[in-house]
């Protein structure tokens, strides 16, 4: 007999409280799932590692449970999302530079106050914006980089990502980059300003209601591939591994890296339109390796005698479990 248990699809349960509300990210766990996992089996933790963190759901809950958390991911916008959810940012400091947004961008929609910005050099960046959009996000860049606190900054910097897209011509309602149709540009009208200040002032509520939960934990976010190695963490030192591995790979599946492109153009990330290429099944294996795990290696030799090519395809995910046997 077959039994569903309900209890795990939290279709009512609010997914966007504390600083999970930060940002949206293709295929992000849900805050629920890691809080029962961590309340059932972490009571004695005091510290979790996420191979694949993404923008850090496990880490905040971890975090707010009191446990300290490492957690590591390729995509330069995801770690910079999870460093900010679960960064202890100065409310005071915060709400200075907020107020001072609040001017520089009044100012700017009224014209009293004009400033010479530069526009950044994004490939076919004409395709993707407008011009007076590309201006308005070039101010509000200009604005960020003259903060002088990191993690101000980087709260500052994943509301300007989420504007980025929201005011380009991608198709929203999706993950990859696609194109409105010429119609839809022809409607198409944001408000730059206005999407900064509501995703300013959304983050914000989250963050005060996470800084008034957080426990004395603090989280580590790193860029090394738990395909190839695992870094800065102790042997024997991980209590609880908590995380949601990619679905599938980039190319085919969920696209982590598209999804990120542009933000992470605007951002100054170096390679941008190359990240689903270094993400999981970015690049496929030309050798097959051996494993330590019999059950791998039995899986493997199963789906070859099916089809040869097709173990080929899947050891570049096999591989992170292989490095994760041996931590």
């Amino acid at each position: 007999m077959k039994y569903i248990d309900y209890s795990w699809d939290f279709r009512q349960a609010n997914t966007k409280q504390f600083t999970h509300c930060y940002h949206n990210y293709p295929a992000m766990m849900i805050p629920q799932i890691a809080e029962r996992i961590l309340t059932k089996y972490g009571v004695d933790s005091h510290l979790l590692f996420d191979p694949y963190c993404g923008t850090g759901t496990s880490l905040v809950e971890a975090n707010l449970k009191g446990i300290n958390a490492i957690g590591t991911d390729l995509n330069p916008l995801a770690r910079l999302i999870a460093k900010t959810k679960t960064a202890k940012i100065n409310l005071q400091v915060l709400d200075l530079y907020l107020k001072d947004f609040n001017d520089y961008s009044f100012n700017l929609i009224f014209d009293l106050h004009r400033i010479s910005v530069v526009i950044p050099e994004i490939k076919n960046i004409d395709f993707w914006f407008d011009k007076a959009v590309q201006e308005k996000l070039a101010h509000i860049k200009t604005f960020i980089d003259g903060i002088e606190d990191e993690n101000v900054s980087n709260f500052f910097k994943i509301a300007f990502s989420e504007t980025v897209r929201e005011s380009s011509f991608t198709r929203n309602s999706e993950f990859k980059l696609f194109r409105m149709t010429a119609e839809q540009i022809q409607k198409f009208n944001p408000d730059v300003f206005g999407l900064m200040q509501s995703k300013l002032a959304r983050n914000h509520k989250g963050l005060k209601a996470f800084l008034a939960q957080k426990q004395e934990a603090t989280s580590q976010v790193y860029d090394f591939n738990t395909s190839n190695e695992v870094r800065y963490i102790e042997n024997g030192s991980i209590d609880i591994v908590v995380t949601s591995p990619p679905y599938g790979d980039s190319r085919t599946t969920v696209a982590y890296g598209q999804f990120s492109r542009l933000a992470n153009e605007w951002l100054d990330v170096k390679d941008a339109n190359q990240i689903d290429n270094h993400l999981m099944g970015g690049k496929r294996q030309k050798e097959i390796c051996h494993f330590d795990s019999l059950a791998l290696k039995e899986s493997l030799e199963k789906i070859a005698s099916a089809d040869e090519k097709e173990p080929k395809k899947l050891l570049h995910f096999t591989t992170t479990t292989r490095s994760l046997l041996k931590t």
